[in-house]
Parts: C-alpha cells; sequence; structure tokens
C-alpha cells in the first residue's frame, strides 16, 4: 500500500517494522502494510 492521501487507520491493535516497512493489525486482525520508503519520500 502506498500513500495517496492522508489514511486514518483505526482500533489498531498493535504495529511493527517488517522488512523496513509500517505493519499495522488492527482489533479484528486486518493486517495493513505502509511502504515507509515510499511515506518517507512523499512527505519531503
Amino acid at each position: 500500500m502506498t500513500p495517496e492521501c492522508t489514511e486514518i487507520v483505526e482500533d489498531v491493535e498493535t504495529w511493527w517494522r517488517e522488512d523496513g516497512d509500517l505493519v499495522v493489525q488492527t482489533l479484528d486482525g486486518e493486517r495493513r502494510t505502509f511502504l515507509l520508503g515510499e511515506i518517507i519520500a512523499g512527505a519531503n
């Protein structure tokens, strides 16, 4: 998943970094992966 706009992930149970990316797990068990390299590049 790449950031095309600001995205809010609700009901976060936990998060961690995996292979340089950000993984967010919600309370219902859904995992969302965000590519940190692209998030950082998009912030500049």
